[in-house]
């Protein structure tokens, strides 16, 4: 039980971020709702159904962030390198995965200061009920790019002179969380849709640019470790 209620960090720029995304998120879902999001029949119903647990979604996936980075997996990071593996893997892979899940797009952008009121009518929509994508995005454009992107930023980060940068240095740390979390999310809108887009690559493709990321090292012969105020040498030796 010690594990779980000791050694917990008030990261205060991670609660800030934390707090700002979700007072947003829930403030552009409830001026939706104002605007029109009112079920009139039953494929209404249904969106607003969807909508919902799409929401249910997105905030599980913003938690999964959070706890990656304030709860007692930080501490156990530096001292056990599968511990330092499951908390990569919740930044670049977990997380992301359900916020583009939760589709989270069109309420955040309502929940910004002075955000024009938009309606559900206002989007186009396709005969499965899925808004239409009025152009492509840079995003969804290049999905081999973003897939090599993502593999940079995630083998980069685990080069031996950086992955001990983080440990010494917050703000390090703190870069790599967010890189982690982008390149994370522009991955996944490659394979799933996330309303209003959805991607461009057919189903076969998609799994080619799953089975083109690269994982994270996951035990300590592979990995590029680290211990607390020590090298990655030291901790290998050790091992």
């Amino acid at each position: 039980m010690n594990y779980v209620v000791s050694h917990w960090s008030a990261a205060w720029p991670v609660l800030v971020c934390y707090a700002a995304i979700t007072a947003v998120h829930l403030t552009g879902l409830r001026r939706l709702t104002v605007a029109g999001w009112t079920p009139r029949d039953a494929l209404a119903s249904d969106q607003a159904k969807g909508r919902r647990r799409e929401a249910v979604i997105f905030h599980l996936g913003l938690l999964t962030a959070c706890l990656a980075l304030v709860s007692p997996i930080v501490y156990w990071s530096g001292k056990y390198i599968w511990v330092r593996s499951v908390q990569d893997l919740a930044l670049g892979v977990v997380a992301p995965s359900l916020i583009v899940l939760g589709a989270p797009w069109l309420a955040l952008r309502q929940g910004l200061p002075r955000a024009p009121a938009q309606r559900p009518d206002d989007e186009p929509v396709l005969g499965n009920g899925h808004a239409a994508v009025v152009r492509v995005r840079w995003w969804l454009a290049w999905p081999v790019g973003v897939t090599a992107a993502f593999n940079i930023v995630w083998l980069g980060w685990h080069v031996p002179a950086l992955y001990d940068l983080t440990v010494r240095d917050a703000v390090a740390g703190y870069a790599e969380s967010v890189m982690f979390l982008g390149a994370g999310i522009l991955f996944w809108l490659q394979l799933i849709g996330s309303r209003p887009w959805s991607p461009r690559s057919s189903p076969l493709r998609r799994l080619a640019l799953l089975a083109g990321r690269r994982r994270g090292p996951v035990d300590g012969r592979a990995a590029v470790v680290h211990g607390r105020g020590r090298s990655t040498a030291q901790c290998l030796a050790e091992e």
